[in-house]
């Protein structure tokens, strides 16, 4: 029988929902569109000897608006998720790779937590549970980091 690994190295140190807000008009409307934002603030992605650490914190807005109603809003939900979490790292494995894999990770994992934190806050209200969509946490972090990498060279 073939052995799997079945924990990854990055592990938790906390996933925290710090802040949340939820507002449903007291009218529905038929036609409804959903808007999403994120915004994250990384305040920690340290890799050295075998060792990475990221902290950051990410916020989900969501809202369903009206489409036949000038993007009347007629729902809104907003949390702040802060997470933070450790791993071994592969000696093989450069410094940029180190950071992708900590910060899209980290990023996963906050995502995941906020989307869960949204559904259930919607869940308790007559329009019922606002389920959002995926994202790719893997581009997000290259972009963050692509970002980073030329703001340090200006």
């Amino acid at each position: 029988m073939t052995e799997i690994t079945m924990i990854a190295p990055i592990q938790l140190d906390d996933l925290l929902l710090v802040k949340s807000s939820f507002q449903i008009a007291d009218s529905p409307a038929s036609k409804m569109t959903q808007k999403l934002g994120l915004d994250f603030t990384v305040r920690q992605l340290e890799s050295e000897g075998g060792e990475g650490l990221v902290s950051l914190s990410l916020t989900v807005d969501t809202s369903l608006v009206d489409r036949e109603n000038d993007d009347e809003e007629k729902l809104s939900a907003s949390v702040e998720v802060v997470v933070s979490a450790h791993a071994s790292l592969s000696p093989d494995i450069t410094k940029e790779q180190a950071e992708e894999y900590l910060l899209s990770n980290a990023l996963s994992m906050a995502y995941g937590h906020a989307k869960t934190c949204i559904m259930t806050v919607t869940g308790l209200s007559p329009a019922g549970p606002v389920m959002i969509p995926a994202i790719l946490p893997l581009d997000i972090a290259r972009d963050y980091l692509r970002k980073r990498a030329g703001e340090a060279k200006e």
